[in-house]
C-alpha cells in the first residue's frame, strides 16, 4: 500500500470518527438545552413518579390525552379524558387507606410509541375490603400523552 493510499484511508477513518463525535455532541446539546422531545420511557417514568408521590389526578391531567381510550382487563372501555378522569376520581374516593404501591418494571418500544408498566398497590377500601393488586398497563403515546391504555390483571 502506498503512502498516498494510507493517508487517504486514515483521512477517511478520521472523518468517520469526527462525524460520530459531532452526532453525539448534538445529542448531548439537545438534552442539555431541552430541544429533544422526551422518550416514552422518560414520560412513563415521570408519570409513575408523580403517582408514587400521591399526585394521581395531577399525573392524569398532565399525561393523558383528551381522546384517551382506557380498556380494563374485564373488557370495559372508557373513552375520553373527562369520562376517564371521573372514573379515577370515583376510584380514589373508594379507597379508605393506601398501604403501599410501586413499579416492578417499565419498558418501552420507542419506535412504536408504547410503554409497558408492571405495578402493584395494596389498599383498604371504604367497604373494609383489603386488596393487593398487581397489573400491567400497556400505554400508547401520542404527542407526549397516553392516547390508549389497556390494563391486564386478575379481574375479581
Amino acid at each position: 500500500m502506498s503512502i498516498t493510499d494510507m493517508l487517504k484511508e486514515g483521512a477517511e477513518a478520521a472523518k468517520e470518527i469526527a462525524e460520530d463525535i459531532v452526532e453525539k455532541a448534538e445529542d448531548v446539546i439537545g438534552k442539555v438545552l431541552g430541544d429533544d422531545e422526551p422518550t416514552c420511557m422518560e414520560l412513563a417514568t415521570a408519570m409513575y413518579q408523580m403517582m408514587g408521590e400521591g399526585k394521581m389526578l395531577e399525573a392524569f391531567d398532565k399525561y393523558y390525552h383528551d381522546d384517551v381510550v382506557m380498556i380494563e382487563a374485564t373488557g370495559d372501555v372508557r373513552e375520553g379524558k373527562e369520562t376517564n378522569r371521573k372514573f379515577e376520581e370515583q376510584w380514589l374516593a373508594s379507597v379508605k387507606e393506601l398501604h403501599g404501591g410501586g413499579v416492578h418494571a417499565i419498558t418501552a418500544n420507542e419506535e412504536a410509541g408504547v410503554t409497558m408498566v408492571e405495578s402493584w398497590f395494596e389498599a383498604t377500601f371504604q367497604d373494609g375490603n383489603r386488596l393487593k393488586m398487581e397489573e400491567v398497563a400497556v400505554q400508547h403515546w401520542k404527542d407526549g400523552q397516553v392516547i390508549r391504555e389497556r390494563f391486564y390483571y386478575n379481574a375479581p
